[in-house]
This record gives structure tokens, C-alpha cells and sequence, in this order.
């Protein structure tokens, strides 16, 4: 099944729709976060990608380039989740802006790119098209 773009996700649509994945930014602490980590954090359907140590905007939050090869693993286990509910023939939904996260690119580019490459492979993998 695919890998879907919505443009907004609210309580209602992870309610009813328990067999779809919803997926999320996150940090280590798994706490605050973006208005979605908020709301689907504490969903059993949901995926939080874990892309930073800390729930804050500051520099210091995010992993650095140095240490990112150390971290990847903690990303790799959300991307895990995900593809194994794919192959599975499961739908993802993404938000249309999922990588709402500003900073992420300024302050620790090679997650940034590895997310982007992560999930583009994923939505090439898994989306269909859908002819009118």
C-alpha cells in the first residue's frame, strides 16, 4: 500500500483509522515538540522518527553532523516500523509538510538529508499511482 501526503491530521483521523500509520518528528525525550508530536505521540498507530536529543529550537538540541553516525540507529528503528508496516501492505500518512521541523536542515544537516532520502526511497518503494 503507500505512502499518502495529507495536508493537516487531526485527533478524529487516527481515531477511526487504526490500521494506518501516522507519522511524526520527535526527540529522545519524547516529550513537547511540534503541535503533531503532541497530538499523536501517545497513539498506538503512530510513528514518532526521532531526529533530535531535545524538544527545543536551540542548536544544542539537535544531533550534529559529528554525531550523527552515532544516532542513526534511533531514526533507523522509526524507518523500521514503518517499512515493516508497508511491506505488510499497511498505509503511512505523512503530514504535506512532515518535516515541519525549520531547524533541522540549518542544524544537523546529515540527519536532515538522511530523513529526506529515507522516506523519498519509501514513497518511490510503496506509493502507487493513482490514474483519473
Amino acid at each position: 500500500m503507500p505512502v499518502l501526503l495529507q495536508s493537516s491530521i487531526n485527533q478524529h483521523d487516527i481515531s477511526i483509522n487504526q490500521d494506518t500509520i501516522y507519522v511524526y518528528l520527535d526527540n529522545e525525550q519524547k516529550k513537547g515538540g511540534s503541535d503533531y508530536a503532541l497530538l499523536m505521540r501517545n497513539y498506538s498507530n503512530t510513528v514518532g522518527l526521532v531526529v533530535k536529543e531535545k524538544p527545543s529550537n536551540a542548536q544544542k538540541s539537535y544531533w550534529s553532523d559529528g554525531i550523527f553516525s552515532s544516532k542513526k540507529e534511533i531514526l533507523d528503528e522509526g524507518l523500521q516500523k514503518i517499512h515493516r508496516h508497508l511491506r505488510k501492505g499497511g498505509i503511512v500518512v505523512l503530514t504535506c509538510d512532515w518535516s515541519d521541523d525549520e531547524n533541522l536542515e540549518k542544524y544537523s544537516y546529515k540527519t536532515y538529508d538522511y530523513l529526506l532520502e529515507s522516506i523519498g526511497t519509501l514513497r518511490t518503494r510503496y506509493s502507487k499511482t493513482i490514474d483519473s
